[in-house]
């Protein structure tokens, strides 16, 4: 599995975080979840609920993000917005 995280804002103004959870041979979206930050906390809650919809992997892949450094930043990060 492949778990991706990135900023959204949704119609009314509220600040997400989207959990993209991929299989990474066959590339299924084996999940796709809103949360309120990138956190450690609701990463797993996604990861648990993908695990008991496909089954556990062999393996979870991860980049440093800040759900998986281990650092604790606190809300959604800030990005540019493209006009």
């Amino acid at each position: 599995m492949d778990p991706d995280l990135v900023a959204a804002v949704l119609a009314g103004g509220e600040k997400v975080c989207i959990l993209q959870i991929l299989d990474d041979h066959s590339r299924l979206d084996v999940g796709t979840y809103a949360a309120s930050s990138e956190n450690g906390e609701e990463t797993w809650a996604a990861l648990q609920q993908a695990f008991a919809g496909y089954g556990a992997p062999v393996r979870v892949l991860t980049d440093n993000g800040l759900a998986f450094s281990g650092k604790h930043r606190g809300g959604v990060v800030e990005t540019a917005s493209a006009s």
